[in-house]
Parts: C-alpha cells; structure tokens; sequence
C-alpha cells in the first residue's frame, strides 16, 4: 500500500493542475532496430459530466512493427457524496523499430466534450542491432507478450465474435512453457472457449508468435464493451 500513495497524490495534484482531462505519454528516446520496448499511454477523466466521444487516436505507427497492445481501465471515486469520479485507462502497446534512425512517434489524440486533446510528438534513436553482440541478441530472450485479437469489433448485443490469443517472443523454447490460461469473468460478456491447441509458430521481424487459445465472445449490452486482460503463466517463472 505505501508505494501506491506517491502515484494517487501524483495522479490528484495532476487533476488541480492540469484540469478534467490528463493525457500523458512515455516517451522513450533510444531503441534498437528489431528491439520491442512497452510504449505506455495514460488517459485519466475526472467528472460525472465529462464524456470521452472518441477512442484513443494513434499516430502512423508503420516505421513499427506492433507486436501487440492492451489496455485496462478503472474508476476511482474521488468524493462519493459529489458524485466526483475519475475515469482512468491505460492503454499500452509493444512496438519493434524497423530501421535504424531518427523516427518521430507523433501526438496521441482523444476528444472529450467536443475538445480535443494531444500529447506531445517526440523523437526516437534507433540504433543498429549490434547481432555480435551476444548481451544485446539475448536480452529480452525471456520475454513472453500476449495480445488478444478481436476478429469482428461491430456486432449486435449477444452476438458472438472470434477473438484468438496470441503469444509473441524471441524464444521458440517460451512456447513451450506458456500454459494455464485464464480468462476473464465479467457481467457485460460472456466468454465460451474454442480451443487451446497451440498453431505452428510464425516468425516475423525477428520476433516469433503463435496463436494459443481462441474464444468466442458475447457481450449482453449495447455500446463500448470493454475485454478484460486474460492472462497466462509460464512454467519455471514467476510471472
């Protein structure tokens, strides 16, 4: 509990500062090529009245190669009896660089009451990958992301769509171990699983993937349905 009272008063002299709305970005100014790294975006909305009308708006990302992405949100009660809240979510995604050089990572996007907000564009130096490098070919051997791919994102309240669980790393022996696979419980979907044979491994970019479960997903309301994480573990790990 006493490290997460730093971030909560952080997160409200942001609020006195800044206003409503809080769109914050990680910057990350040095990478290698083919080196994936998290690229974290935080959103944060605080009144009962105010509405976020558009999703997340990206930049071009195709200087990248999006190994994957996810996101999570919560509402905290600020003061009950007010009716304040604060909409939160972090959205988070994997990116590899394709080539060496300056890339500029542009403004992230989102409209809330008819106003836009952006953050900030800023610079990328992506390096070579130094492959006699044995420290830099090895580094994130151990790595394991998961992403969960939604097939049909527009569909009507009990109507079921495919979403396919994918796992990515540099280690084809991390496949091997990834196992214990568990989806999420939630009053707004229902989650039917299809399967949890593992697919022939893929290898792109130098990072390999390989589909590991599939789910059939209902939701029982109209409107922005939100996934919860599923989540896996990985045998010899504590993660």
């Amino acid at each position: 509990m006493k490290k997460r009272i730093p971030y909560i008063l952080f997160l409200f002299s942001t609020i006195l500062s800044y206003g409503q709305v809080t769109l914050a970005v990680s910057e990350v100014k040095d990478q290698k090529v083919n080196q994936p790294f998290n690229l974290t975006v935080l959103l944060e909305i605080a009144g009962e009245n105010m509405q976020q009308e558009t999703p997340l708006r990206m930049p071009d990302t195709s200087k990248f190669d999006i190994i994957g992405t996810a996101s999570e949100q919560n509402t905290i009660v600020l003061d009950a009896k007010k009716g304040n809240v604060l909409n939160q979510m972090v959205y988070q995604m994997v990116l590899s660089p394709k080539r060496a050089g300056k890339v500029t990572f542009g403004s992230v996007l989102v409209t809330v009451n008819g106003k836009i907000y952006k953050t900030e564009p800023f610079e990328i130096n992506v390096r070579e990958n130094d492959k006699k490098s044995s420290v830099a070919a090895t580094s994130n051997s151990d790595e394991v992301y998961l992403n969960m791919e939604v097939k049909d994102k527009e569909i009507y309240r009990n109507e079921p769509t495919i979403a396919v669980l994918r796992a990515y790393s540099r280690d084809y022996n991390n496949f091997r171990k990834v196992g214990n696979i568990q989806y999420p419980r939630d009053r707004n979907i229902r989650i039917k699983p299809v399967s949890f044979a593992k697919s022939e491994i893929e290898s792109h970019s130098d990072i390999a993937s390989q589909v590991i479960a599939v789910f059939m997903i209902f939701p029982s309301e109209t409107g922005s349905v939100d996934v919860p994480p599923v989540s896996a573990s990985i045998s010899g790990s504590s993660k």
